[in-house]
């Protein structure tokens, strides 16, 4: 078995220094970003939760759909912080070439989450077409829609 790095950075295999390579593309992060990070993921958490509460609430499966899609972009900021955090571990016997790809996993189940949310929000919505078939707003709204498409028609052809 190959003996475990020395130094802090060195690898066990060299395709790993290869890869952590400084290059042009490169981001850098600013001091402040931890704390751009935490209340990021704190309004958008109070958000998502009030959108949850007001959508249930009223019946909304736009306000609901809008929480769950809101609440998968704070779980995609929570998985996007560890990986990167864990990317950053030197390489060990075990894991010779290190952590620098727990972000593509960390963007794989992140996508997946999205993807069964918006499944959730299709199967409600067809739920209800076929439950409660289209419903058509009144009459006088349909003038004041069509009365403002007129507007916007005239607004367009001058």
């Amino acid at each position: 078995m190959a003996p475990l790095p020395s130094k802090p950075g060195e690898s066990l295999n060299p395709a790993v220094g290869i890869q952590r390579q400084p290059h042009p593309r490169q981001h850098q992060h600013r001091p402040g970003s931890v704390a751009a990070f935490r209340w990021s993921v704190i309004l958008n958490s109070g958000l998502s939760g009030l959108q949850l509460v007001i959508g249930v609430a009223f019946g909304s499966l736009a306000l609901i759909g809008d929480a769950v899609h809101n609440i998968g972009e704070v779980a995609g900021l929570l998985f996007g912080w560890g990986a990167e955090r864990l990317s950053a571990r030197p390489a060990t016997r075990r894991f010779s070439y290190g952590f620098g790809r727990s972000t593509q996993l960390a963007s794989l189940v992140n996508a997946v989450l999205i993807l069964m949310a918006a499944a959730v929000v299709i199967v409600e919505g067809l739920q209800r077409l076929l439950d409660h078939g289209l419903e058509l707003a009144g009459s006088d709204h349909g003038d004041r829609c069509g009365l403002g498409g007129g507007l916007e028609w005239l607004g367009v052809a001058a």
